[in-house]
């Protein structure tokens, strides 16, 4: 009996003992007055928000609302708390210096965050606050632009894979973008999480604040006794890790660093970059050298901080820039309005943002405060009284809860008539003034408000203003359905579609323009209009629709009968009728006669020149009139790398194109490749090549003639096989970071191994070609690696892009501007490291050797090689010396990343031949983990054979061209001088007549018996004849160290329905990446 009894009388005071306190309780009884739900004993009501999901969480909370009013009460167990959605009462909680503690479901932070400024109170929050409060001083957060740019541009360069017309959610871009944005400004490192979205510190961001959420409105989860045996409990503890060690390490690793670089000084704030200029600090510098000054902060204390940046900093924003661009693309008229002060700000230019720009976006500026007021980042914020509250008819006792609701007051009718509509100008000056100032508290307000409420509000500016000025985005058809988590979101997502169609819009901006240059003086027929918009009004009646954001004067034509004044020496001013009526009549005749002109010339040439007719025989797609066969090859390097072989299976392995009115001989036969490559005198390179010359100058690979000759005969000495045998070291030492890097990878899912190859091609090219450590693979976010990529891009566009080959109409387009910044980062490298190396030379020219401190003989770079040609013969400018640098980087990089990368996933693919690999390896090694020699390199047989394959299968230059100097003639071919012929080496490699069963991977293909059967000229991955690569011997001795360097310690694995999508760009790439799995050997 008493067994009974005993559990029914403990059940009866669980039950009673809340129910009694929540009737008869003073607290209780200050706020019965107040309306409300009525409570349940326990859980009190808990369940007016379901099961407790992050959707029914708000759905209640409005539903309240609507029920009881902008102030009412709720308990949540035994928990009192006073909602509160009207101004008047925000004021006096949000205002006060003494109720300044923040509620129960705060400490479920603590965990996390500790006792940080967002979580502490009393005198540590006060003393917390004091001390970094200055690390958001304005001048401070002005060195943040060069951050906020350069990451929004990568955003807008990862959108650019989105602008198809498909709808897509953008929230993961924006989140990402925003966390590598707080990373680097917050801890000082480069995350690159944008490119590396698989991040193990994102999923423990999200999953932590999930389960903050949960715990907030789930009475039963509030005890940490009950919490930490669930499986919420579990996963907290794993993301915890993740997050602490991943500060902690940053932390140690910054204090280290940052002590070493101070040298006994007083302030680590002096340090300066390669330009003299000082260098930004992050808040964890900030932190470290306040501490160094006295401050008194622990590492503990100091992670605290960080953590609640990265935590206060990264979801908000994101969150905010989402919504912001939700309701731009919903309201395109505020859109458009906010895309027209854009204009007014950077004009044509391409420029990044400035802070000075920020402060000028005033609509930009109510644009995001409305969009704040709608869906405000934090829809709740909570306060525990610490003191007694007596305002009018509201009681509240000491340590009541007081939930202040922003998502809630900002839909009150009383501050915001017509609260449901998206309206930027309730912010104007004037009307703002008008409102209470606690009735719109998005960062919250008072003592306790956002210390980084100017830092978001850059962040958001900058990427917003980004985003809009290269993207008209429009909603897609998922309506965002909004949860209450830490941060307000959508729980289906924020899609949008942004398009890109721009063909031929050129041709409209021609005719238009030249008509506008026309009348500019008249004004009876036109309206010009200087700003510019986002698409082309006139291109609508031809069927085209812009949706890229262009800078393009719009022409609008307005009715002839309406009155216009003209500027005019005719009385009044005005023109007569009948004279006005025929100057238009003259003047669109002209305009038009010029536009057949543009149209019926190319479509001439095409036909009736003389190259058209010798090459009449030759089978190819039809042509267009001006554009050719530009169609042909699509809209980027994927589909062009498609249509390409669409071309190659149609017509064989001669095809003739146009583009534009240029006659291209696009042919994969080995006959005609060593008529054309063995010539001494069609060594000229087709005009794909001069859109290198911007970037590349002269230099070796697109000069031609007499320079060509000169500097061949000058440079080769620097490939001699001494010389190499010198750079073998650095290729170990570099694959030995690589090869570290990678462990982390062990066992693990797979990654993309292309990126962690092409940093490392990229310290060894800079290494070998410049003589300095750039520390790419330590450092990954190379602005040099993207400027590269940009560039290659860019010459691959432009040669299949007819209207893009004129210099002026490129220059003004968007890709113009992008080159412009591309060549600005490259250039700007290559000259200071020339003259930094140059400054040396002057320094030793009385040494006739140059030797390094333990007195070896130093390797020199082919800079140092220039250099000393220069100071000898003084026969090559810092202009021509720069030319030859740029070009070995840009060939001696991308290329080398792309076969080692390749012949990795090939390798991963067939295991049986990586173990052949593996065995020649081991015996020449065996067990020995020594590093390669030049002789071993030699002796790795096999291994060459596999590199060769790889190559043969995936050219790393899938295309070269020329451009012929004198008339050739072979078999069927009978070209005149002048003619573009491209040389295919994709399709050569894969010619069934030379490679039986092409598409199957086999090195004993280039064993020494089977090579002698072969055309000399069936396989050229390195060119052939004297335009040569004159690096292929330097590329073969890399590829080999690296790849035979992970082969010794890891085991490749190819990811399995993970095929590569292949693009053609100047280098052969996938747009996918090639992913791996690695097992430890």
């Amino acid at each position: 009996m008493l067994v009974l009894v005993l559990p029914a009388l403990l059940l009866f005071v669980l039950l009673a003992v809340p129910y009694y306190w929540i009737n008869h309780s003073r607290a209780a009884r200050l706020v019965a007055n107040l309306p409300g739900p009525k409570p349940y004993p326990v859980i009190g009501n808990s369940l007016e928000f379901g099961s407790g999901s992050t959707v029914e969480i708000l759905e209640g909370l409005k539903k309240l609302q609507k029920q009881h009013g902008y102030l009412y009460r709720m308990w949540l167990g035994s928990n009192l708390f006073a909602v509160v959605a009207d101004a008047k009462y925000v004021e006096h909680f949000l205002s006060s210096n003494t109720n300044i503690s923040k509620n129960m479901a705060y400490k479920f932070l603590e965990h996390w965050l500790g006792t940080g400024l967002l979580t502490s109170t009393g005198s540590k929050w006060k003393h917390r606050r004091r001390i970094i409060t200055p690390t958001f001083h304005f001048k401070i957060l002005e060195d943040f632009m060069d951050v906020f740019n350069s990451r929004s541009n990568i955003l807008v360069q990862k959108l650019k894979k989105e602008a198809d017309g498909r709808e897509f959610d953008i929230y993961n871009y924006i989140t990402l973008c925003a966390l590598d944005i707080i990373y680097e400004t917050a801890m000082g490192v480069q995350m690159n999480v944008q490119d590396n979205s698989n991040c193990e510190y994102i999923s423990a961001l999200q999953g932590l604040a999930d389960i903050m959420v949960k715990r907030m409105f789930t009475p039963w989860l509030f005890s940490d006794f009950i919490f930490n045996m669930t499986k919420y409990g579990k996963e907290q503890r794993k993301y915890l890790k993740v997050l602490h060690d991943t500060t902690d390490e940053v932390i140690a690793k910054r204090k280290k660093e940052l002590l070493e670089k101070a040298n006994g000084s007083t302030s680590i704030n002096t340090e300066e970059n390669d330009f003299g200029q000082k260098k930004r600090l992050a808040f964890l510098d900030l932190l470290l050298q306040y501490t160094r000054d006295g401050a008194n902060l622990t590492d503990k204390e100091i992670r605290e901080e960080v953590d609640t940046f990265m935590f206060e900093g990264h979801d908000t924003t994101a969150t905010a820039i989402s919504f912001c661009l939700w309701s731009l693309a919903t309201h395109p008229d505020c859109q458009e309005k906010v895309y027209q002060e854009l204009y007014e700000i950077f004009g044509d230019s391409n420029r990044d943002t400035t802070v000075k720009d920020l402060q000028d976006m005033k609509y930009l500026d109510a644009v995001i405060k409305e969009s704040q007021r709608i869906y405000p980042t934090v829809p709740f914020v909570f306060r525990e009284l610490d003191e007694e509250v007596n305002i009018d008819d509201l009681h509240l006792a000491k340590g009541t809860n007081v939930m202040i609701s922003p998502f809630l007051m900002n839909y009150n009718a009383e501050y915001f008539p017509e609260p449901e509509k998206f309206d930027p100008d309730r912010f104007s000056s004037e009307n703002s003034q008008r409102r209470n100032p606690y009735a719109y508290v998005p960062f919250s307000a008072g003592p306790r408000n956002c210390i980084g409420q100017r830092f978001a509000l850059m962040e958001m500016k900058s990427t917003i203003s980004k985003i809009v000025r290269n993207y008209k985005i429009t909603p897609g058809s998922k309506k965002i359905v909004l949860c209450a988590e830490l941060v307000l979101r959508s729980v289906n997502g924020i899609h949008f579609l942004i398009n890109e169609n721009i063909f031929l819009w050129f041709l409209s901006h021609l005719y238009f323009k030249l008509l506008y240059n026309i009348l500019r003086n008249s004004s009876c027929v036109f309206s010009v209009h200087n700003k510019f918009k986002h698409k082309f009004e006139v291109a609508e009646p031809l069927g085209l629709h812009c949706t890229k954001r262009a800078s393009q004067a719009a022409v609008e034509v307005e009715p002839l009968s309406r009155p216009v004044p003209l500027r005019s020496h005719e009385p009044g001013g005005q023109c007569a009728s009948g004279r006005c009526k025929m100057w238009v009549t003259a003047l669109l005749a002209v305009a038009t006669a010029v536009l057949a002109l543009l149209l019926l010339l190319p479509l001439y040439v095409i036909h009736w020149s003389w190259a058209a007719r010798l090459t009449a025989h030759v089978p190819g797609p039809k042509p267009l009139p001006l554009i050719g066969n530009a169609p042909e090859f699509g809209k980027g390097p994927v589909e062009f790398m498609n249509n390409m072989t669409k071309l190659w299976q149609q017509y064989g392995s001669v095809v003739k194109i146009w583009l534009g009115h240029k006659v291209c001989i696009m042919t994969a036969k080995p006959q005609h490749l060593e008529v054309f490559m063995k010539s001494n005198t069609n060594i000229s390179k087709n005009f794909s090549y001069k859109y290198l010359h911007d970037w590349l100058g002269t230099g070796l690979l697109t000069s031609t003639g007499i320079k060509w000759k000169e500097h061949r005969k000058m440079i080769t000495p620097a490939f001699h096989f001494k010389i190499l045998e010198e750079f073998v070291d650095t290729f170990h030492q570099n694959s030995d970071i690589l090869i570290d890097s990678l462990k982390k990878h062990v066992k693990g899912s797979a990654f993309d191994f292309y990126e962690y190859i092409t940093l490392a091609t990229l310290d060894i090219i800079c290494e070998t070609a410049l003589g300095v450590s750039v520390y790419a693979q330590q450092h990954s976010e190379s602005e040099y690696v993207e400027a590269v990529k940009g560039m290659a891009n860019m010459v691959m566009k432009r040669s299949f892009t007819p209207w893009m080959f004129f210099d002026f109409l490129f220059n003004l387009s968007e890709d113009g501007k992008k080159q412009r910044r591309y060549l600005e980062i490259l250039h700007g490298t290559t000259r200071k490291v020339i003259h930094s190396r140059k400054e040396e030379f002057m320094k030793l020219a009385a040494k006739e050797t140059v030797v390094d401190e333990i007195g070896q003989k130093k390797k020199m770079a082919l800079l140092d090689m220039l250099l000393e040609t220069s100071r000898k013969y003084g026969n090559l400018t810092d202009e021509e010396i720069r030319e030859e640098v740029d070009t070995f980087m840009f060939e001696g990089h991308d290329t080398t990343a792309s076969g080692i990368s390749f012949c990795l996933w090939l390798l991963g693919s067939h295991l049986d031949i990586q173990t052949k690999a593996y065995n020649e390896l081991r015996d020449i090694f065996g067990d020995s983990n020594r590093k390669a020699t030049y002789r071993d390199l030699q002796e790795m047989k096999y291994l060459e054979c596999v590199i060769k394959e790889t190559l043969r299968l995936y050219p790393s230059v899938p295309l070269f061209g020329r451009e012929l100097d004198e008339d050739v003639k072979v078999d069927e071919l009978n070209l005149p001088a002048g003619t573009n012929v491209v040389f295919l080496t994709y399709f050569l490699h894969r010619d069934s007549d030379v490679y039986p069963n092409p598409e199957k991977f086999d090195p004993n293909r280039f064993q020494p018996d089977n090579i002698e059967k072969r055309h000399p000229f069936a396989f050229l991955p390195f060119s052939a004849g004297p335009r040569n690569c004159i690096g292929q011997k330097f590329a073969m001795l890399e590829m080999k160290a690296i790849i035979s360097d992970i082969l010794r310690n890891y085991k490749v694995i190819a990811a399995e329905n993970v095929p590569v999508e292949l693009s053609l760009e100047i280098v052969l790439r996938t747009s996918n990446g090639i992913f791996m799995k690695i097992e430890e050997r």
